[in-house]
């Protein structure tokens, strides 16, 4: 069974137009044909529809992953008033990591993080498909001053909204002695406090 191309963040910016174009369509290909995944050997997504894989699997395709990456570096841009990607600080503490399962925000369908170049009060944003949602990271109420972004699914802010507090006050995967709002609050501090 075929395995899905695996590439890094730098390959994907260094990547042509056309690279590009043709690494998407290799990816959809290999989706629809059915493929393995290099992480979850028993998974066989023979038969299914893209759609189909996400559902059941939490998959993102390809395009959608670079298409978030594009977005975090136009936004970036924007913020700093440039046009050069090394003149951008776009360091990203992401708080989500690892969560998995049970996790409201799993890894594979949701980014919750903190931006190095952002703005008090402390907060975190949390991604998923097109949303991308700002809340206070003392008691996960909306940010109404961040950068965000509302998508077309509407479905999806609302999740995002309603489960931001149950995801504040469960036990953080990475530091099991301390909550996730815990956890953020000295990631905050530690990445604009130095």
């Amino acid at each position: 069974m075929k395995k899905r191309r695996i590439i890094t963040i730098d390959e994907c910016m260094s990547m042509t137009e056309q690279e590009f174009d043709a690494f998407v369509e290799e990816d959809k290909r290999l989706l629809a044909e059915g493929i393995g995944d290099p992480n979850e050997p028993n998974i066989d997504f023979q038969g299914m529809t893209s759609e189909e894989i996400v559902k059941k699997y939490h998959f993102v395709p390809m395009e959608e992953v670079f298409q978030n990456i594009r977005n975090k570096l136009d936004a970036a841009r924007e913020r700093n008033n440039s046009n050069s990607v090394m003149d951008v600080d776009i360091a990203i503490c992401k708080l989500n990591r690892k969560d998995a399962g049970e996790s409201v925000f799993p890894y594979n369908r949701f980014e919750v993080t903190i931006w190095s170049d952002d703005h008090n009060p402390p907060h975190i944003h949390i991604e998923g498909e097109d949303w991308n949602l700002a809340f206070t990271i003392a008691d996960g109420s909306p940010h109404r001053d961040a950068d965000t972004r509302q998508g077309s699914n509407p479905e999806i802010g609302s999740y995002i909204t309603g489960n931001v507090r149950q995801w504040l006050s469960a036990r953080c995967i990475t530091q099991p002695t301390l909550t996730n709002q815990e956890n953020a609050e000295l990631m905050w501090h530690s990445i604009h406090d130095s």
